[in-house]
């Protein structure tokens, strides 16, 4: 019988080769389906710093909610030329 690679001994092989700290990854998800990119996600907790930052982020933005997922895509414009770091 062949050895098996766990989850644990690959993630930090795929981690290493991308570069990236294993501190806080939860999971690593490699989805390759034919005619589309390769991509690899990472998941991870925040900590209390990153968390802030992320919270600040987001303040500057106002939900709303939409009546269908037409208008998703033109409010994702509307949203985007109106910010003030916008290059369009």
């Amino acid at each position: 019988m062949s050895n098996i690679c766990t989850g644990n001994t690959l993630g930090l092989q795929v981690l290493e080769v991308l570069g990236l700290d294993q501190k806080h990854v939860t999971s690593i998800e490699i989805c390759m389906q034919a005619s589309q990119a390769a991509t690899v996600t990472v998941h991870r907790h925040l900590d209390d710093d990153e968390a802030r930052r992320v919270a600040d982020c987001l303040s500057r933005y106002e939900l709303k909610p939409l009546d269908n997922s037409d208008d998703i895509k033109s409010a994702l414009r509307k949203a985007a030329a109106e910010r003030p770091d916008s290059e369009s």
